[in-house]
Order: C-alpha cells, then structure tokens, then sequence
C-alpha cells in the first residue's frame, strides 16, 4: 500500500492513502462513435461490468420513452468487460433524422427475470415494441450515447 503526502512549506499537512486500482468497471459505449450518424441497424459495443448479480440491457430512448432491446452479450469469458448487442434497430422506418438515445441498463436481478419473460404478441424478442415512459424499477442507467438516423438506410434488423 502507498501513500501521498501534500507538503506546505516544508510540512507534512496531509497523509492520503492509495488504494490499489482494479479494473475499470464504469460501463462505456464504445460503438457507435460518438459523432452519432447511424444506420437504422446497429451493432451497439462497449465496455464495463454491471453491478455484482446484475445484467446490462440496451434500450433505445425517444420521444420520452425508453424502448428495450434486450440483454447485451458479454463478449469476454477473461471478464475484461466487452460486451456488445447486435441488431439494435433504431427508430421505425420515418425516424431518418431524429436524434435517440442508445441507453445501457444496469437490471437487478428480479427486474432482469421479469422482463427475460416478458412477450409481446407471443414473440420475446419483440420486447422493443413496448415503449416505457419511466424505467421499471431495478433498472438504472449507466451509460447513454446520443445519435442520429442517417436517410439511406431504412431497413430494420433481421428478427
């Protein structure tokens, strides 16, 4: 273990001990880029670990409501915290121009087991069909990244 000592005048006026750091477990998005055009299928990257138990989810956030995608996929079995979400499709089909929000969820578990078992219309993985006003409870936000629809691409991800 170190330490610092802030020195004024030739006396010691402060001892601060160092801790050792880890890793950083600060959730990041890594991509898309931060300059925000994109394509209305993206692949959403990043790094950073959810809290002990948790899972980190993708939600597309607009017009006020928080649209889920789904569970990010952890990348790294080493546990370096990559992590990624394929098929992320961002807004419907007139959304060219607007400007979203991709936001990463940190879900609890009770919250991340309700809404693994949530269907809309019989299918799970049209979950993002359902538009949120405010986050469920157990879900907090520990990143976001803001971007804008580009005009040519218009397709939405494969189902």
């Amino acid at each position: 273990m170190a330490a610092a000592l802030t020195v004024v005048s030739g006396a010691v006026v402060g001892v601060k001990t160092l801790l050792p750091q880890g890793p950083d477990d600060r959730v990041r998005i890594d991509r898309p880029a931060a300059t925000g055009v994109v394509s209305r299928c993206i692949t959403v990257a990043g790094t950073g670990r959810p809290a002990e138990g948790h899972r980190l989810w993708i939600a597309v956030r607009t017009e006020g409501a928080y649209y889920l995608v789904g569970r990010v996929r952890q990348d790294s079995a080493q546990g370096t915290g990559h992590w990624s979400a394929d098929a992320v499709t961002v807004g419907p089909e007139e959304g060219a121009g607007r400007t979203y929000l991709l936001t990463v969820l940190d879900l609890a578990p009770a919250t991340d087991a309700a809404l693994s078992r949530l269907t809309v219309d019989g299918q799970r993985d049209s979950l993002w069909r359902l538009a949120f006003a405010e986050l469920p409870d157990g879900a907090h936000v520990v990143a976001e990244r803001q971007v804008v629809r580009d005009a040519t691409h218009r397709d939405s991800c494969p189902s």
